[in-house]
Parts: C-alpha cells; sequence; structure tokens
C-alpha cells in the first residue's frame, strides 16, 4: 500500500490537533475532581473522591457487618458494574452474591431457596437499585424477594434491606416509609457509570471488597504518568473513529474478569 507524503503530513497535523484537545480535557477532569461539582457529565469520576459521601456510606451500613449473603436486585447499570468488581477482585471467603438482573423463574427459585435455608436474618442484604424507580423487572423482583423474606423472617427484615436510586422518586418515598436504609445518588450520573456512587460502594461494600482501595485506584489514573498514557490510547481510538472504525472488542482471557468485558460492552 502506496502512502502519500501529503497524506502523511496530514495525518501527523491532525494527530498533534488531537492531542491539543485530548490535554485540555482531561486537564479539565483534574480540575474537576478537586472541587465536587455534579453539574457536568464527568461527575461519574468526580464522586469517586467525594470524601463526605463515601465516609457517609460506610458508615450507614455498619449496621450489615458480616452480612454472608447480598442479594442485588436491578438491571443494566444497577448490576453489572457490582458484578464485574466483585468477580475480579472477590476471595472464596467473600459473602456470596446472587443478582436479580432480570424476571426469570429459575432465578427467583434460587433465591427463595437461599431464603429457606438462612435462620438468622443479619446473614442475608437484600439490596434494591432503580435510578428511577420505574423499572419493571426491578420493582417486581424487589416485591417478590421482600414478600419471601417477610414470610420468612416478618416486617423486621425491612432493616436488612436498601434501596438505591434518585432522590423524591416514588420507590424511595416507599422505602423511607417502611423504614428501609435508602441512598440517593447525582440525578447527572448515568446508570451504567454509577459504580462510584451507592450504587456500586453499598453492595460492594457489604460484600467485602476494598472500596477505598478500589477509589484510589481510579483517582490514581490521573497522576501525570498514568494520564500521558490514557491520553495517547484516547488519541489513538478518536484517529481510528476518524477513518471509519466504530467497533471497539475488549476481550479477557482471564475469567475473573470477563464481566468486565460484558460491562465495558454496555
Amino acid at each position: 500500500m502506496k502512502t502519500s507524503f501529503h497524506h502523511t503530513v496530514t495525518t501527523k497535523r491532525r494527530g498533534r490537533v488531537l492531542e491539543k484537545k485530548v490535554h485540555t480535557y482531561t486537564q479539565k477532569i483534574a480540575k474537576l475532581l478537586k472541587s465536587n461539582d455534579y453539574t457536568h457529565p464527568e461527575s461519574s469520576l468526580v464522586i469517586a473522591g467525594d470524601t463526605k459521601y463515601q465516609n457517609g456510606i460506610i458508615k450507614a451500613l455498619k449496621p450489615f457487618k458480616g452480612v454472608k449473603h447480598v442479594v442485588l436486585v436491578g438491571i443494566g447499570g444497577s448490576s453489572l458494574g457490582t458484578e464485574a468488581v466483585y468477580h475480579a477482585l472477590a476471595f472464596k471467603t467473600s459473602p456470596a452474591l446472587i443478582v436479580l438482573d432480570q424476571i426469570e423463574k429459575d432465578a427467583l427459585l434460587k433465591v427463595e431457596s437461599l431464603i429457606k435455608e438462612i435462620d438468622n436474618p443479619k446473614d442475608i442484604a437484600l439490596v434494591v437499585v432503580s435510578k428511577s424507580g420505574t423499572t419493571t423487572e426491578t420493582m417486581l423482583n424487589a416485591v417478590k424477594v421482600l414478600e419471601v423474606c417477610e414470610k420468612k423472617f416478618g416486617k423486621e427484615f425491612n432493616s436488612r434491606a436498601i434501596f438505591i436510586g434518585n432522590a423524591d422518586t416514588p420507590f424511595l418515598k416507599i422505602g423511607k416509609k417502611r423504614k428501609i436504609l435508602c441512598f440517593t445518588m447525582p440525578d447527572i450520573i448515568g446508570g451504567r457509570y454509577s459504580v462510584f456512587t451507592a450504587v456500586g460502594m453499598v453492595p460492594l461494600t457489604l460484600l467485602g471488597i476494598d472500596t477505598q482501595s478500589l477509589r484510589e485506584g481510579a483517582l490514581s489514573l490521573f497522576e501525570k504518568k498514568e494520564m500521558t498514557l490514557i491520553e495517547r490510547s484516547t488519541v489513538t481510538l478518536a484517529e481510528e473513529a476518524e477513518r471509519g472504525v466504530h467497533t471497539v472488542n475488549f476481550f479477557t482471557f482471564s475469567e475473573r474478569l470477563e464481566l468486565c468485558g460484558y460491562w465495558y460492552r454496555q
């Protein structure tokens, strides 16, 4: 394949333009990380370093210490991030995670079977995640699981349930009325980018994952050395996109990281 001198010069010039744009953008993000400003789309990164918000989660979850089973009811961005991180970092001694992300009879039967085998309600935590509070699959599964748990443990089981979503939704209002522990998240953060909000931090904390180290690791990517590598990769992706390449395949040989691929694909 022949490449003309003009094409080479134009490509290099375009590369420099993209490098400048990317660097300007990463500098913007670096400033936002220090501001706790939740008016920008990049708030999904800002919240990872919001100490007040994160410490509030850890403090509120102290009554759940020692939980052995976490039932997570959510779909898409409400569960995928948690699943990916859990399967990548969990140990054999970690609490068990069961996810209900669709209306599926066998999955519900599995949860019912688990609950029947548990004698102490403190061994289980139910986490229901719905940003809008209107996700049909999530609401139906949540009602069913709560019914099963209340039948086994009584109304007191409400103290073992947690609701997570946007503030002032009917979903969270119901939770507060039933005296269920409720967490909110900034409205601007989309579900698939919400792993550093209560959506991910609550279940991952219950599951014994070191969420503080996880957040510190994510924020360390904005150090100069790491950011230089990220900027180079971003420019490469941008150049390929301008050439008409719009599909990126994320593949891992590690079984522990398989769900990270699902999360990335979403």
